[in-house]
Protein backbone atom coordinates (compact mmCIF):
# COMPACT_ATOMS: atom_id res chain seq x y z
CA UNK A 1 0.00 0.00 0.00
CA UNK A 2 1.24 3.47 -0.91
CA UNK A 3 -0.36 6.60 0.52
CA UNK A 4 0.16 9.99 -1.15
CA UNK A 5 -1.54 13.26 -0.10
CA UNK A 6 -3.46 15.55 -2.45
CA UNK A 7 -5.48 18.70 -1.85
CA UNK A 8 -8.90 19.43 -3.30
CA UNK A 9 -10.48 22.67 -2.03
CA UNK A 10 -11.03 25.87 -4.07
CA UNK A 11 -10.13 28.20 -1.20
CA UNK A 12 -7.14 30.51 -1.56
CA UNK A 13 -4.57 29.66 1.16
CA UNK A 14 -3.09 32.28 3.55
CA UNK A 15 0.63 32.92 3.38
CA UNK A 16 1.03 34.20 6.95
CA UNK A 17 0.47 30.90 8.76
CA UNK A 18 3.25 29.02 10.52
CA UNK A 19 3.87 25.40 9.58
CA UNK A 20 2.21 24.23 12.80
CA UNK A 21 -0.74 26.53 12.18
CA UNK A 22 -1.28 25.20 8.66
CA UNK A 23 -1.12 21.60 9.86
CA UNK A 24 -3.59 22.38 12.64
CA UNK A 25 -6.10 23.64 10.08
CA UNK A 26 -5.70 20.50 7.99
CA UNK A 27 -6.09 18.38 11.12
CA UNK A 28 -9.35 20.16 11.94
CA UNK A 29 -10.82 19.32 8.52
CA UNK A 30 -9.72 22.14 6.20
CA UNK A 31 -9.22 20.92 2.62
CA UNK A 32 -7.28 23.30 0.36
CA UNK A 33 -4.38 23.47 -2.12
CA UNK A 34 -1.23 24.40 -0.21
CA UNK A 35 0.31 26.70 -2.85
CA UNK A 36 1.09 29.97 -1.07
CA UNK A 37 0.56 28.60 2.44
CA UNK A 38 3.04 29.29 5.27
CA UNK A 39 5.39 31.46 3.23
CA UNK A 40 9.03 30.76 4.02
CA UNK A 41 8.50 27.23 5.33
CA UNK A 42 9.34 23.98 3.59
CA UNK A 43 6.61 22.26 1.60
CA UNK A 44 7.23 18.65 0.68
CA UNK A 45 5.34 15.66 -0.63
CA UNK A 46 4.71 12.75 1.70
CA UNK A 47 5.17 9.12 0.70
CA UNK A 48 4.14 6.39 3.16
CA UNK A 49 5.10 2.82 2.30
CA UNK A 50 5.34 -0.52 4.11
CA UNK A 51 8.66 -1.03 5.84
CA UNK A 52 9.43 -3.75 3.30
CA UNK A 53 9.56 -1.10 0.55
CA UNK A 54 11.26 1.68 2.55
CA UNK A 55 14.77 0.60 1.56
CA UNK A 56 13.86 0.68 -2.13
CA UNK A 57 12.46 4.20 -1.75
CA UNK A 58 15.60 5.41 0.01
CA UNK A 59 17.83 3.66 -2.52
CA UNK A 60 15.96 5.37 -5.37
CA UNK A 61 16.33 8.75 -3.61
CA UNK A 62 20.03 8.15 -2.95
CA UNK A 63 20.63 7.29 -6.59
CA UNK A 64 18.54 10.22 -7.85
CA UNK A 65 19.04 13.10 -5.39
CA UNK A 66 18.07 15.81 -7.88
CA UNK A 67 14.80 14.16 -8.84
CA UNK A 68 13.78 13.00 -5.35
CA UNK A 69 15.54 14.68 -2.40
CA UNK A 70 14.48 13.19 0.93
CA UNK A 71 14.00 15.54 3.89
CA UNK A 72 13.47 12.95 6.60
CA UNK A 73 12.46 9.35 7.29
CA UNK A 74 10.32 8.14 10.20
CA UNK A 75 10.67 4.71 11.74
CA UNK A 76 7.88 2.24 10.97
CA UNK A 77 4.78 3.05 12.96
CA UNK A 78 5.95 6.54 13.98
CA UNK A 79 3.47 9.37 13.39
CA UNK A 80 5.64 12.37 14.26
CA UNK A 81 9.27 13.38 14.01
CA UNK A 82 11.73 16.27 14.03
CA UNK A 83 10.05 17.95 11.04
CA UNK A 84 6.58 17.33 12.46
CA UNK A 85 7.00 18.18 16.14
CA UNK A 86 3.66 17.94 17.92
CA UNK A 87 1.92 16.82 14.74
CA UNK A 88 0.47 13.60 13.38
CA UNK A 89 1.37 12.27 9.93
CA UNK A 90 -2.05 10.55 9.78
CA UNK A 91 -4.08 13.78 10.04
CA UNK A 92 -1.91 16.77 9.12
CA UNK A 93 -2.44 16.71 5.34
CA UNK A 94 -5.58 18.10 3.72
CA UNK A 95 -6.41 14.90 1.83
CA UNK A 96 -4.71 11.57 1.10
CA UNK A 97 -4.83 9.03 -1.71
CA UNK A 98 -4.52 5.35 -0.78
CA UNK A 99 -3.06 3.02 -3.41
CA UNK A 100 -3.24 -0.77 -3.38
CA UNK A 101 -1.15 -2.60 -5.99
CA UNK A 102 -0.64 0.67 -7.84
CA UNK A 103 -4.34 1.52 -8.07
CA UNK A 104 -5.98 4.40 -6.12
CA UNK A 105 -8.75 2.92 -3.94
CA UNK A 106 -9.64 5.69 -1.48
CA UNK A 107 -9.19 9.41 -0.76
CA UNK A 108 -9.68 9.71 3.00
CA UNK A 109 -9.43 12.90 5.06
CA UNK A 110 -7.14 11.06 7.52
CA UNK A 111 -5.32 7.74 7.74
CA UNK A 112 -6.73 6.35 10.98
CA UNK A 113 -8.76 3.75 9.08
CA UNK A 114 -5.81 2.39 7.11
CA UNK A 115 -2.85 2.98 9.42
CA UNK A 116 -0.58 0.02 10.17
CA UNK A 117 2.42 -0.26 12.46
CA UNK A 118 4.63 -1.39 9.57
CA UNK A 119 4.15 1.84 7.58
CA UNK A 120 7.18 4.09 7.19
CA UNK A 121 6.62 7.80 6.32
CA UNK A 122 9.13 9.56 4.03
CA UNK A 123 8.72 13.38 3.73
CA UNK A 124 10.37 13.97 0.38
CA UNK A 125 9.88 15.36 -3.10
CA UNK A 126 8.49 12.45 -5.15
CA UNK A 127 8.34 13.27 -8.84
CA UNK A 128 4.80 12.26 -9.69
CA UNK A 129 2.42 12.79 -6.80
CA UNK A 130 1.28 16.30 -5.85
CA UNK A 131 0.27 17.25 -2.34
CA UNK A 132 2.23 18.72 0.52
CA UNK A 133 2.93 18.79 4.22
CA UNK A 134 4.35 21.77 6.08
CA UNK A 135 7.65 21.14 7.85
CA UNK A 136 9.25 23.29 10.52
CA UNK A 137 12.31 24.25 8.48
CA UNK A 138 12.60 27.72 6.95
CA UNK A 139 13.48 26.60 3.41
CA UNK A 140 11.09 26.85 0.46
CA UNK A 141 10.83 23.69 -1.64
CA UNK A 142 9.22 23.78 -5.08
CA UNK A 143 7.64 20.46 -6.08
CA UNK A 144 7.86 19.52 -9.76
CA UNK A 145 7.58 16.51 -11.99
CA UNK A 146 10.98 15.53 -13.33
CA UNK A 147 12.17 14.95 -16.86
CA UNK A 148 15.56 13.75 -15.57
CA UNK A 149 16.74 10.25 -16.37
CA UNK A 150 16.55 8.26 -13.14
CA UNK A 151 18.37 5.13 -12.01
CA UNK A 152 16.07 2.34 -10.89
CA UNK A 153 15.96 0.87 -7.39
CA UNK A 154 14.18 -2.21 -8.79
CA UNK A 155 11.02 -1.53 -6.80
CA UNK A 156 8.52 -2.50 -9.47
CA UNK A 157 5.49 -1.17 -7.59
CA UNK A 158 7.04 2.32 -7.49
CA UNK A 159 7.67 2.76 -11.21
CA UNK A 160 7.30 6.30 -12.49
CA UNK A 161 4.53 7.01 -15.05
CA UNK A 162 5.57 8.40 -18.41
CA UNK A 163 5.43 12.15 -18.83
CA UNK A 164 2.45 11.86 -21.21
CA UNK A 165 0.41 10.59 -18.26
CA UNK A 166 1.58 13.29 -15.81
CA UNK A 167 -2.02 14.57 -15.83
CA UNK A 168 -5.07 12.47 -16.82
CA UNK A 169 -6.59 15.16 -19.06
CA UNK A 170 -3.60 14.92 -21.42
CA UNK A 171 -4.15 11.25 -22.26
CA UNK A 172 -6.72 12.13 -24.96
CA UNK A 173 -5.66 15.73 -25.64
CA UNK A 174 -4.60 15.53 -29.28
CA UNK A 175 -3.84 19.25 -29.51
CA UNK A 176 -1.40 19.22 -26.58
CA UNK A 177 0.18 16.07 -27.99
CA UNK A 178 0.66 17.81 -31.35
CA UNK A 179 2.22 20.78 -29.56
CA UNK A 180 4.69 18.40 -27.91
CA UNK A 181 3.85 19.58 -24.39
CA UNK A 182 6.09 18.22 -21.63
CA UNK A 183 4.68 18.48 -18.10
CA UNK A 184 7.19 19.56 -15.47
CA UNK A 185 4.60 20.15 -12.75
CA UNK A 186 0.90 19.35 -12.51
CA UNK A 187 -0.70 20.24 -9.19
CA UNK A 188 -4.15 21.47 -8.23
CA UNK A 189 -3.74 25.23 -8.56
CA UNK A 190 -0.31 25.29 -10.19
CA UNK A 191 1.29 23.89 -13.35
CA UNK A 192 4.50 24.22 -15.35
CA UNK A 193 4.96 22.93 -18.91
CA UNK A 194 7.35 23.39 -21.83
CA UNK A 195 7.44 22.85 -25.59
CA UNK A 196 9.81 23.43 -28.51
CA UNK A 197 8.74 25.69 -31.38
CA UNK A 198 8.86 23.66 -34.59
CA UNK A 199 8.90 24.82 -38.19
CA UNK A 200 5.16 24.16 -38.70
CA UNK A 201 4.38 26.47 -35.74
CA UNK A 202 5.87 29.55 -37.42
CA UNK A 203 3.72 32.09 -39.31
CA UNK A 204 4.42 34.03 -42.51
CA UNK A 205 6.55 36.56 -40.64
CA UNK A 206 8.95 33.89 -39.42
CA UNK A 207 7.80 34.05 -35.79
CA UNK A 208 5.79 31.66 -33.63
CA UNK A 209 2.08 31.81 -34.48
CA UNK A 210 0.03 33.59 -31.84
CA UNK A 211 -2.56 30.83 -31.90
CA UNK A 212 0.10 28.27 -31.03
CA UNK A 213 1.28 30.33 -28.05
CA UNK A 214 -2.34 30.80 -26.92
CA UNK A 215 -3.01 27.06 -27.16
CA UNK A 216 0.18 26.33 -25.21
CA UNK A 217 -0.85 28.75 -22.43
CA UNK A 218 -4.38 27.34 -22.46
CA UNK A 219 -3.03 23.83 -21.83
CA UNK A 220 -1.14 25.12 -18.79
CA UNK A 221 -4.34 26.83 -17.61
CA UNK A 222 -6.28 23.55 -17.97
CA UNK A 223 -3.68 21.61 -15.97
CA UNK A 224 -3.71 24.15 -13.14
CA UNK A 225 -7.48 24.23 -12.72
CA UNK A 226 -8.19 20.48 -12.93
CA UNK A 227 -7.21 18.34 -9.94
CA UNK A 228 -5.02 15.46 -11.25
CA UNK A 229 -6.40 13.26 -8.44
CA UNK A 230 -10.03 14.33 -8.84
CA UNK A 231 -12.90 11.84 -8.92
CA UNK A 232 -13.85 12.69 -12.56
CA UNK A 233 -17.44 13.64 -11.66
CA UNK A 234 -16.67 17.27 -12.57
CA UNK A 235 -14.35 19.05 -14.97
CA UNK A 236 -13.15 22.65 -15.04
CA UNK A 237 -13.30 24.40 -18.40
CA UNK A 238 -12.57 27.88 -19.73
CA UNK A 239 -15.30 30.50 -19.38
CA UNK A 240 -13.03 33.02 -21.08
CA UNK A 241 -9.40 33.94 -21.61
CA UNK A 242 -7.23 36.85 -22.72
CA UNK A 243 -3.60 37.02 -23.80
CA UNK A 244 -1.09 39.84 -24.17
CA UNK A 245 1.84 39.15 -26.52
CA UNK A 246 4.94 40.85 -25.14
CA UNK A 247 7.73 39.56 -27.40
CA UNK A 248 8.15 37.30 -30.42
CA UNK A 249 9.31 33.70 -30.21
CA UNK A 250 11.16 31.81 -32.95
CA UNK A 251 11.65 28.34 -34.38
CA UNK A 252 14.06 26.30 -32.26
CA UNK A 253 13.29 28.12 -29.03
CA UNK A 254 11.84 26.34 -25.99
CA UNK A 255 8.80 27.96 -24.41
CA UNK A 256 7.93 27.52 -20.75
CA UNK A 257 4.50 28.25 -19.27
CA UNK A 258 3.86 28.62 -15.54
CA UNK A 259 0.25 28.76 -14.38
CA UNK A 260 -1.05 29.72 -10.93
CA UNK A 261 -4.47 30.22 -9.38
CA UNK A 262 -5.30 33.80 -8.38
CA UNK A 263 -8.79 33.32 -6.97
CA UNK A 264 -11.52 30.73 -6.64
CA UNK A 265 -15.12 31.62 -5.84
CA UNK A 266 -17.99 29.16 -5.99
CA UNK A 267 -17.63 27.18 -9.21
CA UNK A 268 -15.46 29.86 -10.86
CA UNK A 269 -11.79 30.78 -10.78
CA UNK A 270 -9.15 33.13 -12.17
CA UNK A 271 -5.74 31.85 -13.30
CA UNK A 272 -2.63 33.56 -14.66
CA UNK A 273 -0.16 31.91 -17.05
CA UNK A 274 3.25 33.40 -17.84
CA UNK A 275 4.95 32.23 -21.06
CA UNK A 276 8.70 32.73 -21.42
CA UNK A 277 11.54 31.79 -23.76
CA UNK A 278 14.58 31.64 -21.54
CA UNK A 279 14.69 34.95 -19.68
CA UNK A 280 12.40 36.68 -22.20
CA UNK A 281 8.74 37.20 -21.35
CA UNK A 282 6.73 36.17 -24.42
CA UNK A 283 3.11 36.44 -23.24
CA UNK A 284 0.82 36.93 -20.27
CA UNK A 285 -2.39 34.88 -20.29
CA UNK A 286 -5.39 35.19 -17.94
CA UNK A 287 -8.01 32.46 -17.87
CA UNK A 288 -11.43 32.43 -16.23
CA UNK A 289 -12.61 28.96 -15.28
CA UNK A 290 -15.93 27.30 -14.55
CA UNK A 291 -16.42 23.89 -12.93
CA UNK A 292 -19.22 21.81 -14.44
CA UNK A 293 -20.55 18.26 -14.21
CA UNK A 294 -18.64 15.94 -16.51
CA UNK A 295 -20.67 15.40 -19.68
CA UNK A 296 -22.36 11.99 -19.48
CA UNK A 297 -21.75 11.63 -15.74
CA UNK A 298 -24.78 10.62 -13.69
Amino acid sequence: MIVVPVTTSPDAPPSSLTAAGARALFRSGTVSPSAGWADGYTQANLLIVPASLAYDVLLFAQRNPKACPVLDVLDAGRTEGALLAGGDIRTDVARYVVYRDGVPVDRPADLHGVWREDLSPVPARPTDHPGTIMANGRRRLVVTATSLDCRSSHARRLRRPTMSHAHPILENDRMSQWLGVVVERADFGAARIRMDIREEMVNGFGIAHGGVIFAFADTCFALACNDPAGDSSTITVAAGADIIFVASAYRGQTLTAVGTVRSRFGQSGIYDVRVTAGDTLVAEFRGRSRTITTPGAE
